[in-house]
């Protein structure tokens, strides 16, 4: 049983308690609350003005990249020798490379095996030498090449196109890494690359492979 003292005292915290919860002041807790929110939203906009600007910088670079492979396409289609072209190269690690030649009824076979570079492009550009020379259609084996610049892809679309005046073809056996590259570069609309020996052939004698 509560005493006359208890129950006084009951009776007055439960008149203080709502005359205090009258007198705080929200304002500043609101006024806090709006500030992070606009300080939200404040991260969230320059975040995506950064986004934004990424995107836009990416586009930039492959259409940078994209109009460079079309120049380069375009030079070699339109001049054979291009002595003062000078495209950009890596650097092979210095296997050597080795170069077969054989000549078939379906045309000139030219084996190539190791690295290529802007130090040994020439070995392949002599290779093709005389079969543009004698008008005969290219098989280009690259299937044991393990390393190639754009030097090299240079030095085939101008064999391609020398040997397309002549109405003979070359036909490329790529190892898989080049049909990548081919593909990254744009090249597959001007050059002709096949997986097998047996494909080339077939390009050759009896139209597109199937």
């Amino acid at each position: 049983m509560r005493s006359g003292w208890a129950r006084a005292n009951t009776s007055h915290v439960g008149d203080v308690w709502p005359e205090a919860a009258s007198r705080l002041d929200s304002r500043p807790a609101l006024r806090l609350a709006e500030r992070m929110n606009s300080n939200s939203g404040l991260l969230i906009d320059r975040a995506r003005a950064a986004l934004d600007a990424s995107r836009a910088l990416l586009g930039a670079v492959h259409e940078r990249r994209r109009q460079s492979i079309e120049v380069f396409v375009r030079l070699a289609r339109l001049n054979a020798r291009l002595g003062r072209f000078v495209p950009v190269t890596g650097a092979a690690s210095g296997v050597p490379l080795g170069v077969e030649t054989e000549d078939r009824p379906e045309g000139h076979v030219i084996r190539v095996a190791g690295e290529i570079d802007l130090g040994n492009v020439a070995v392949l550009r002599a290779a093709l030498e005389p079969a543009v020379k004698n008008s005969q259609s290219v098989v280009l084996d690259l299937s044991r090449v393990t390393y190639l610049d754009s030097t090299t892809l240079h030095t085939i679309v101008i064999s391609d196109r020398e040997l397309s005046t002549h109405h003979c073809r070359l036909v490329v056996v790529g190892p898989p890494f080049l049909f990548k590259l081919i593909q990254i570069t744009g090249l597959q609309r001007h050059l002709t690359v096949v997986p097998s020996m047996d494909d080339a052939t077939q390009m050759l004698v009896g139209g597109d492979a199937s």
